[in-house]
């Protein structure tokens, strides 16, 4: 299946997801270092990304951009995965090249693991 990284502090509902993720088969991992989110998405090449705005270090919208300008990151589709409300972040996000914007607390992770199926058949058609 798909190669499944998740940017964010290693909350509860994020290793919910990595977990429901893993149960039905991706390779799901959280990366919790902004630090190393370029470096592993180069290397590591996942099929989507999963990206909280809210971290610790840097904040998530400089990720995205900094994502989205790297020759090797810039096509991987990153999916916002947050609490931030949509009219906070949804308009930057999107102008800084986010795939989709989702708020974490208005679906499971078993809701949530059906629609990155869906985002991932969507990006893997393009």
């Amino acid at each position: 299946m798909a190669k499944i990284f998740l940017v964010e502090s290693g909350s509860e509902t994020g290793q919910k997801l990595v977990h429901e993720l893993s149960m039905k088969g991706h390779d799901a991992r959280i990366i919790k270092s902004t630090a190393s989110v370029i470096p592993e998405v180069s290397k590591g090449s996942p099929d989507l990304v999963l990206l909280d705005l809210v971290l610790k270090g840097k904040e998530g919208f400089q990720v995205l951009k900094d994502l989205k300008k790297n020759s090797k990151t810039k096509n991987v589709p990153v999916v916002i995965f947050t609490d931030m409300s949509e009219e906070a972040g949804y308009s930057e996000s999107m102008d800084n090249g986010a795939y989709d914007y989702v708020i974490k607390s208005h679906r499971s992770p078993a809701q949530f693991a059906v629609m990155i199926n869906t985002i991932l058949e969507e990006t893997n058609d393009k």
